[in-house]
């Protein structure tokens, strides 16, 4: 999960409290798994979903599909 930005307006509603169990990373569940834009909102309930799943297998994933998408994006 990434931190929040100051001044960054937060969502509206509860934001879950599992997304602050998790330390910031270089890189994120969500930037392997979404293409183009996406709200705060899914990003917060990507950070959720990372928690739920949280485990080496899931990390190895975005440990390798992380230099695939950033060379796809140099293109």
């Amino acid at each position: 999960p990434r931190p929040f930005i100051p001044n960054e307006k937060l969502p509206e509603g509860k934001i879950s409290d599992k997304r602050y169990y998790v330390k910031p990373g270089l890189t994120s569940l969500v930037f392997v798994q979404q293409e183009g834009k996406i709200t705060h909102n899914q990003k917060l309930m990507s950070d959720v979903e990372y928690f739920d799943n949280f485990g080496f297998k899931q990390d190895l994933m975005i440990f390798f599909k992380t230099p695939i998408y950033i060379i796809k994006r140099l293109k």
